[in-house]
């Protein structure tokens, strides 16, 4: 048996580089070292940071942020630490640990601050930390205002309508955080964030986090009474839908979004009242069931007024017979005129859409690490996961018509963006040598296209 990890150094003095050999290559001797000088596995941070400058995003929410330190010690500026964070997490660096290492690669410095191979190294974990416990509530709120002015700018022309997707994720705790609260329904500490996307484009409009132990519509109507005058400002004639799941159905939601002249679309939660209005569609779908054998879902409508409601609302009900048993879904809705498959059909779409997108900014931005002790922190860490989160989804944008435009974050992530290469610096040019085989060159010389045109 060979040994594959004998180093060719040992005994030659600790001062030496380490070498490698591994014997199994018969023809010549294959020794590793680690001398290759400057090089990334990330090169494809260059986008991140094109896409960042053509979004400005890093750089506005650097500008409406406060920074106490004395200038004259200062060696990291606030926006190179906005990037540095919001960077690593979009490359899949999403603990703040990662920076000891990262400082040091060449490109996220360049990416980063502007500096050289040779120049000195990014902020460090502490100083990093530090950053992230320094804004509080209000800075909070003019960053989630950067976000809104961002998603209004993206269109210089006002749509006909939107659609905002709302929905509650739990983001479970595993240490002494505050507001870090117990759930029952999750059987967990949890921040129960509220989380606001375009449900065409995907785009992040508002991240909030909440405490653990909050309802699903916590905080909601306060929420929205914050945005819809923004968005009312610059869009005063677009229509805007809301879609929601049964979390957020209570009577204080409809009758807000009644009031402010909005459309919505929000599941309810089955009940035997519920069941009794649509039994007759149910009594259809058996039959269909048992004649055929086939599933077909059948539609009903009916003015339906709970208990804590002030008034009757229109609910649509879904009723349908599968193998191991009855399946019904409910929905209220202000839609008066669409016909009860088209609603439902444009809810379930919040499922493709909306929930998929939380799957992306959860497991993929990984926006549940959110570990800080301060309940301020963790939101502006959430807050930076967002920042990743859109600079991705830009670029995404900018990857349609190839092969992977519909491809998630991870997918364009581990394809596009952790591509090892070489960086040199001359005195003029600051080179960044990619392998002479990369599978998709063909794909980056596209995207560069797109990205820097004009």
């Amino acid at each position: 048996m060979t040994d594959c990890s004998r180093s060719e150094n040992q005994g030659k003095g600790a001062d030496r580089a380490v070498q490698l050999v591994f014997p199994f290559f018969e023809s010549l001797q294959l020794t590793v070292d680690f001398e290759g000088g400057a090089i990334t596995s990330d090169a494809g941070l260059l986008f991140i940071r094109e896409e960042d400058e053509r979004q400005g995003l890093c750089e506005s929410v650097c500008a409406v942020m406060s920074d106490p330190r004395d200038q004259r010690y200062v060696d990291h500026e606030l926006l190179s630490l906005v990037r540095q964070r919001s960077y690593q997490i979009a490359a899949g660096y999403e603990d703040c640990n990662d920076a000891d290492d990262l400082r040091k690669d060449p490109l996220f410095k360049a990416c980063v601050a502007d500096r050289k191979p040779g120049d000195g190294d990014l902020a460090s974990q502490p100083t990093l930390s530090r950053f992230e416990n320094h804004p509080d509530e209000y800075e909070l709120e003019r960053i989630m205002e950067v976000f809104v002015d961002k998603y209004l700018a993206r269109r210089p022309d006002p749509p006909l309508y939107i659609i905002l997707d709302i929905d509650s994720t739990d983001d479970p705790c595993h240490g002494a955080q505050q507001m870090a609260l117990f759930h029952g329904y999750y059987d967990e500490k949890i921040y129960h964030n509220l989380l606001i996307f375009d449900g065409e484009t995907g785009e992040l409009v508002v991240p909030v986090l909440r405490p653990g132990n909050v309802h699903g519509s916590d905080g909601v109507v306060e929420v929205l009474d914050w945005l819809l005058p923004r968005l009312r400002e610059v869009w005063p004639e677009t229509e805007i839908i809301v879609r929601a799941d049964a979390g957020l159905a209570v009577p204080r939601l409809y009758e807000f979004l009644e009031e402010r002249g909005l459309l919505y679309v929000i599941g309810l939660i089955t009940n035997n009242r519920l069941r009794e209005h649509n039994r007759q569609a149910m009594k259809r779908a058996g039959s269909i069931f048992e004649s055929t054998g086939r599933r077909e879902q059948v539609f009903s409508q009916f003015e339906y007024q709970a208990g804590s409601w002030t008034r009757p609302r229109r609910v649509i009900g879904k009723a349908e017979l599968l193998e191991k048993g009855p399946n019904q879904r409910f929905l209220v809705t202000n839609l008066v005129e669409a016909c009860p498959q088209a609603v439902y059909d444009f809810y379930r779409r919040r499922g493709e859409e909306a929930e998929n997108r939380i799957k992306e900014f959860k497991n993929m931005i990984r926006a549940d690490r959110l570990s800080c002790h301060n309940f301020w922190a963790n939101w502006f860490r959430l807050l930076l996961h967002a920042i990743a989160y859109e600079l991705l989804r830009g670029l995404r944008q900018h990857l349609a018509g190839t092969e992977h435009e519909k491809s998630t974050m991870e997918t364009i992530r581990l394809k596009l963006i952790k591509v090892g290469a070489r960086v040199r610096a001359t005195s003029r040019r600051l080179w960044i040598h990619c392998t002479t085989g990369f599978p998709y060159k063909l794909i980056w010389i596209n995207l560069h296209a797109r990205l820097c045109a004009g």
